[in-house]
């Protein structure tokens, strides 16, 4: 006996179920499951790639317990007056004219009112014609704004996630360029989107930092410090334009099982031979 059309379409129902889209490369994760809450940092290492702890008075970052529900073990905490930094540029995160990129992450403010450095790879000198990026908050907690500035322009790009930041909670970000040179920057609370800034028109050119990588501040104004008691999570940065499942946010949240999703597709198979045997 021939399968009817509608067995046949939950049968594909049921084969897309088990694909899972390829990740893309990984260029760097962050983050601090090497050290234990109540440790000071001295660095941490993705794929080489070592960001180290500085202060300008007082000591350095240092490990909390305090992570969102979909994060890492633990995470850095900052005191205003200490930050995380390479010790160059770093040449893996400069991206070629119209090559796609996401950074990503979660963050959580302990105070809201002035604007502050998530990660930022901006130039110290010659801002506006180098190349760089830089994920910070909005001045007085109105949202996250994802900047880049292309090598040889005279202008700095930017589209912002217009949402009112509460201090003490959690947020990830998703910052991304595609290859169309479009920007993109989405902010989620723990369980939702909350907001998505995006601009159509193209940003196109390379941007090849001459500054290093600094994590809770930037090199050209460490005035952006993450403010006192704030923290960071995870900062992940890959060479795509990363959507939907690939996301930390989204693989955060368990897939059904395949007993369950097998379970799923024999109900509706049931449901359908029932509905056959009516019509006949």
């Amino acid at each position: 006996m021939n399968a009817s059309p509608q067995i046949l379409r939950i049968a594909l129902l049921a084969s897309a179920l088990f694909v899972t889209s390829l990740p893309a490369a990984t260029l760097v994760d962050w983050t601090f499951d090497s050290y234990t809450a109540g440790q000071t940092i001295t660095s941490v290492t993705s794929n080489t790639i070592t960001l180290n702890a500085n202060a300008t008075t007082g000591g350095n970052a240092t490990v909390t317990a305090n992570t969102p529900n979909s994060g890492t073990a633990v995470s850095a905490s900052f005191s205003g007056n200490n930050y995380l930094s390479s010790a160059a540029v770093v040449p893996e995160l400069n991206f070629g004219t119209s090559q796609a990129f996401t950074i990503e992450g979660w963050f959580n403010l302990n105070s809201i009112t002035n604007a502050q450095t998530i990660i930022s790879n901006r130039t110290t000198t010659n801002v506006t014609t180098s190349g760089w990026f830089a994920v910070e908050t909005a001045a007085a907690g109105a949202g996250l704004t994802f900047s880049i500035n292309p090598e040889g322009g005279t202008s700095t790009f930017s589209v912002t996630a217009s949402q009112t930041l509460s201090t003490g909670t959690w947020y990830y970000f998703a910052a991304s360029r595609n290859t169309s040179d479009q920007l993109t920057v989405s902010l989620y609370s723990t369980d939702a989107l909350l907001a998505t800034g995006f601009a159509s028109n193209a940003r196109s050119g390379a941007l090849t930092s001459t500054s290093a990588t600094f994590l809770g501040a930037r090199a050209s104004d460490l005035s952006t410090r993450l403010s006192n008691g704030s923290l960071i999570n995870e900062i992940r940065i890959s060479d795509a334009y990363l959507t939907g499942n690939q996301l930390l946010w989204t693989s955060a949240i368990p897939e059904p099982s395949s007993a369950a999703v097998l379970a799923g597709v024999g109900a509706l198979l049931c449901a359908s031979v029932v509905r056959r045997r009516r019509q006949n």
